[in-house]
């Protein structure tokens, strides 16, 4: 027999699995829709060649000229079962005509609505770029193949070797979900689920709180429903038979 304090403590174990699934949900829907990353930094810090290796093909055009993006590039890549779309922005500095003053304007609105944003300075050059944003800022600094420097609180990479480039996927996988997993491996992705798991979360916190105060039938009700709503999710359902087992051992009270 499970006395109330030993039933309240595996209630209680439950509930915070519960809640900490309910606190995936964020990382989910970018898990879903994808993670937008933009990439920004002053002209020829690399930010081309960067996107480039982070996709693992030749996709933005490279050239020793300052200026050379004038427009967002966007392309995408998949890192650990996450979609990933760079965005490729003009260098941010005082532009010399109005194609590439629209494209800085553009640059920043990329970086304001970014999930992340990859701040690029360039180790031979450094001048770090000036942003606004709301995602989480990301320091890469590159050249590492030229430079001796390793400035700390960022990633240092070489987009022209490859260095540092798969660290440098790993913090961004890290960023975008944030601890977005749960301790059982588990996330929420999805809208409906999302909204059963706070269900069975509010059911499941109703039966804890009435338990040594109300009848045992009644906190088996909240049970019950919290169980059917987690069914909704993975697909299994808790019988009665189930549920008055696990009450049968409950001796409520002791």
């Amino acid at each position: 027999e499970q006395t109330e304090a030993e039933a309240r403590e595996k209630l209680t174990a439950a509930r915070g699995r519960l809640e900490a699934l309910v606190a995936t949900y964020d990382a989910g829907e970018k898990v879903r829709g994808g993670v937008k990353v933009a990439i920004i930094g002053v002209p020829n810090a690399g930010k081309s060649s960067l996107l480039n290796r982070l996709l693992g093909r030749e996709r933005a055009i490279v050239t020793a000229n300052a200026g050379t993006t004038r427009d967002t590039v966007e392309e995408s890549y998949e890192y650990r079962g996450v979609l990933f779309t760079l965005v490729d922005t003009a260098g941010l500095r005082a532009a010399e005509d109005e194609a590439e003053r629209a494209g800085v304007k553009r640059s920043a609105e990329a970086a304001k609505t970014a999930h992340i944003v990859l701040r690029v300075t360039d180790l031979t050059r450094p001048a770090p770029a000036e942003t606004e944003t709301t995602g989480t800022v990301i320091e890469v600094y590159n050249k590492t193949d030229a430079s001796p420097d390793r400035p700390t609180g960022g990633v240092c990479v070489s987009a022209l070797t490859g260095d540092g480039i798969e660290e440098l996927r790993e913090k961004i996988y890290e960023a975008a979900l944030g601890g977005g997993v749960s301790a059982d491996g588990g996330m929420l992705t999805g809208a409906r689920h999302y909204e059963l798991a706070l269900a069975a979360l509010s059911a499941l916190s109703e039966g804890l709180d009435s338990l040594g105060s109300a009848p045992p039938d009644c906190v088996l009700v909240d049970l019950r429903r919290a169980l059917h709503l987690l069914g909704g999710i993975t697909g299994a359902s808790a019988t009665d038979d189930v549920l008055d087992s696990i009450f049968s051992r409950f001796c409520v009270g002791k």
